[in-house]
């Protein structure tokens, strides 16, 4: 099932991730684009996760097949780029070019990386979204199994993530950083799973939608935290802010439920493309920020048309390059290997 104006809300989270970078790097319009606001696209990244896994995988027959299935295809999705990426970054460091991808500097930290312990830079996301897919499995057997107790323990879950502030502790185990940043993600995850299992019953949505609904994005807006502060006057805590769940959960909700799928705006080849393209900005357009800063532009305008050019264009040749050709060649191969199983199975 593909909802087709989420293709253009996964372009947007990525974009507000990239503009938020520039904005931090360049103070462009006194900074007011950054200053933690790239932190409002991650939350869009991990509600969408939460809805799409629910909405793909809850309803499916609970089996160690589909589990497997599951894993295989999140593997895929996932893991080629982010893993290309760190050991990239960690033989340029060992080269002594460590100023073209990430500070992957010793072999601690890429250790830290692979067993998805940490993460630096954006690339804390991966490893907080791999723990969320090993979470949801717990989830999807409590909801085959019984409404009742998957209730009460999403209740429990959320109970317990606020007595614990939304915290995102940080230290070291055996020398390897360790950052549980899935303590202050969980809530954005759980509440689009929600949403996921809620969206079965779209049609009941559908004599109230309308495109006054496209309003929802100046909420968006609002949570950025220099806007917010100049609004309000005060300043709220993004991640450990139960405040901004909530709006940021309630723009999700209006954008998938109440703004029609039809929407010229949301539902069009620009949003389908920057959604294709998504995850290769979000994970390379730092490198990108941080080779051009080295050119030093006179013109921040024709510096940011320049990076977000170049940004796109790397994010889609890795999508050609190295995205899509793993993805579809991960789940050939076990496909294959899936099958001739079956045949010994069969023939046994």
């Amino acid at each position: 099932m593909e909802i087709r104006k989420l293709n253009m809300l996964r372009g947007l989270a990525a974009l507000i991730v990239v503009v938020s970078h520039f904005s931090n790097s360049t103070m462009i319009f006194n900074g007011v684009l950054g200053k933690g606001a790239g932190q409002l696209g991650v939350m869009l990244f991990f509600i969408l996760s939460g809805f799409l896994m629910a909405l793909l995988y809850a309803d499916r027959k609970f089996s160690f097949e589909s589990v497997n299935q599951y894993f295989i295809s999140r593997f895929a999705r996932v893991m080629p780029l982010f893993l290309l990426v760190v050991i990239m970054s960690y033989v340029l460091y060992s080269l002594d070019l460590g100023n073209i991808l990430y500070k992957v500097d010793s072999i601690e930290s890429f250790l830290s990386h692979i067993l998805m312990l940490s993460g630096e830079s954006v690339l804390w996301t991966i490893p907080t979204e791999i723990q969320f897919y090993v979470i949801f499995v717990g989830l999807w057997a409590l909801f085959q199994s019984s409404y009742m107790r998957f209730a009460i323990t999403v209740a429990s879950l959320f109970v317990i993530l606020f007595f614990l502030g939304f915290s995102r502790p940080i230290g070291e185990v055996f020398g390897l950083k360790v950052d549980v940043s899935i303590l202050q993600s969980l809530p954005y995850f759980l509440s689009g799973t929600l949403m996921g299992l809620l969206y079965r019953h779209i049609d009941r949505f559908k004599s109230h939608q309308h495109a006054l609904y496209m309003a929802v994005f100046l909420l968006i807006v609002l949570m950025y935290p220099k806007i917010f502060s100049s609004v309000t006057g005060s300043e709220h805590g993004l991640w450990q802010d139960l405040g901004v769940w909530l709006i940021m959960s309630l723009a999700f909700f209006a954008i998938t439920f109440l703004i029609p799928d039809d929407n010229s705006l949301l539902s069009n080849r620009v949003g389908d493309f920057l959604g294709k393209i998504s995850y290769s900005l979000y994970l390379l357009h730092m490198p990108v920020l941080w080779q051009l800063e080295r050119m030093q532009f006179e013109s921040t305008f024709l510096f940011f048309a320049l990076f977000v050019l170049g940004s796109v264009v790397v994010a889609y040749l890795s999508y050609l390059i190295i995205e899509n050709p793993c993805r579809s060649a991960i789940k050939s191969m076990m496909f294959r290997i899936g099958n001739a199983r079956g045949q010994q199975v069969l023939q046994s």
